[in-house]
């Protein structure tokens, strides 16, 4: 985990005013037309000399969470992956994912998905 700071807490009520960050945009849905794939950011913020986005979770830390910000890294140029973790006692933790493989471990999980819908393998929402 990665220290955070209280900026990054304002941060997520979208307020920034004396933060140390700056929100960019807030619950924005994207494209990417050459995967096909979509997915909504929860926050593009500039933090510490770099675009970042930051995913906020109320629940405990999983491995697909590194999946989920590189997935919205192909929607949104940006430096870093940030997920927030706030706890129901008020602390909260920071996690930067840095790991060069989950980009490409993301891509094949969307070409796989595409895959099975076209053999008619996934359900669709009606």
């Amino acid at each position: 985990m990665a220290p955070a700071s209280a900026g990054m807490i304002v941060c997520v009520r979208g307020e920034t005013a004396g933060a140390d960050v700056e929100i960019k945009e807030i619950e924005t849905p994207r494209y990417n037309k050459e995967l096909r794939y979509a997915g909504t950011t929860d926050r593009a913020i500039f933090w510490r000399g770099q675009n970042a986005i930051l995913e906020i979770k109320t629940g405990a830390p999983e491995p697909w969470h590194a999946l989920q910000v590189s997935g919205y890294q192909g929607l949104i140029t940006c430096g870093l992956r940030l997920v927030l973790y706030l706890k129901a006692d008020g602390t909260w933790s920071l996690v930067t994912h840095t790991d060069i493989n989950d980009w490409p471990i993301f891509r094949s999980a969307v070409g796989i998905w595409h895959w099975r819908a076209a053999h008619g393998l996934v359900e669709r929402a009606v």
